[in-house]
């Protein structure tokens, strides 16, 4: 015969209570946060509306009888298994979660080691080299150019003086002197015999003397007149030779100057693709570094992105300098509903409002705060 028993288990029969299992540890649902402890309840009156399915009348509890001591065992043992396959879940949770927190601490070591580390000094190094390569093989071209040049104007120079100095030397042994060696005419005198034939006889010859005297006169004057010819035709001919002489001066002159106006241009020509090779060189270094730069912010925004993803995730703490307030570092996770009811296990001794939690927890785990006081209002109170 059943034996009734009063208002919660109160009765003839000891109220069977489940085996201790402790404080449930929530902290593995969400690792790497400080769950706030909650409260369990200690309230032990519960009101029908908790119970709808235990009758408080006479007969006790709704499948309590008197034989009910085995059925009572076996609730109890059920309970600590799953509690145990829970706590088994919950260190598993907790050894993956302390395993996730080392990796990303590690993780978040090296990303702040990397960062502020500028462009790599290989890449820098690699662009000098490349910098300073250029200018050695541009100054080196020019200079072995202007060497070619200064080989070709001293080559040209060296032809025009060995032709102008052949020239002055021809002209030097080849002096025309064909006045100036010519006979000059020496003046003559005739004799007139008829003056010495009248002086024989007697008669005075000064009529006939006269007329020699003129002829003399005759004869001096073409002497004089023809040696004086052949000095003017001599003077002309030695300016001749000065005139050709300086005129070989003139053409050396012209000849050196023609050759240093082919020289300053080829010179000029070659110091321009000189300044332009090494303005091409330096805007192909100037692009290499603002690349490098570029790829420097680049990898320096990724990493500071990366290392946000992993202090929001919360695993990893900031440091005093990220830009972090202290309201985001002191956030602490705060436990669901659902997670808060099942809280309140340990602290419950009806058996069957114990099996009740179970399974509304393991059929609804995102159970709302309004579910939760639906099915246990009076258990709902400071839940929040």
């Amino acid at each position: 015969m059943a034996v009734g028993i009063r208002y919660f288990g109160q009765g003839t029969r000891p109220m069977v209570r489940p085996a201790s299992t402790g404080g449930v540890d929530m902290s593995g649902y969400v690792p790497g946060y400080v769950r706030p402890s909650v409260t369990p309840s200690t309230e032990t009156d519960f009101s029908n509306e908790d119970f709808p399915e235990v009758d408080f009348g006479d007969t006790g509890l709704t499948g309590v009888t008197s034989t009910g001591g085995s059925s009572s065992a076996y609730n109890t043992g059920k309970l600590a298994l799953e509690q145990k396959k829970f706590e088994a879940e919950q260190a598993a949770a907790t050894s993956a979660a302390q395993r996730l927190r080392a990796g990303q601490e590690a993780q978040a070591a090296y990303i702040r080691s990397q960062l502020g580390a500028g462009i790599p000094s290989v890449i820098s190094g690699e662009i000098g080299e490349q910098e300073a390569a250029g200018q050695s093989y541009i100054n080196t071209q020019y200079q072995n150019l202007l060497n070619a040049l200064n080989a070709r104007r001293t080559s040209g120079e060296n032809v025009l003086t060995t032709g102008y100095d052949a020239l002055r030397n021809y002209l030097a042994s080849n002096v025309p002197q064909a006045y100036a060696t010519a006979a000059r005419a020496v003046p003559t005198t005739v004799q007139s015999g008829l003056e010495q034939y009248l002086a024989s006889r007697g008669v005075s010859g000064e009529p006939s003397a006269a007329e020699v005297a003129a002829v003399n006169a005759q004869l001096a004057g073409g002497a004089t007149n023809y040696n004086q010819l052949l000095n003017v035709l001599s003077a002309q001919e030695a300016a001749g030779q000065q005139s050709r002489l300086a005129e070989e001066q003139m053409a050396r002159q012209l000849g050196g100057e023609r050759i240093g106006q082919i020289y300053a241009g080829a010179t000029s020509g070659l110091e321009q693709e000189k300044l332009a090779a090494l303005n091409e060189l330096a805007s192909r270094i100037s692009n290499a570094r603002l690349q490098a730069e570029q790829q420097r912010i680049a990898r320096e925004q990724a990493l500071q992105d990366a290392l946000a993803t992993l202090l929001g995730q919360g695993y990893v703490a900031p440091t005093a300098t990220e830009g972090v307030t202290e309201e985001i570092v002191d956030r602490r996770y705060v436990a669901s509903p659902i997670e808060q009811l099942a809280a309140k296990l340990p602290n419950i001794q009806n058996q069957t409002l114990a099996n009740r939690i179970n399974q509304f927890v393991a059929a609804n785990p995102t159970a709302s705060l309004e579910q939760v006081a639906q099915a246990f209002p009076r258990l709902s109170r400071g839940i929040a």
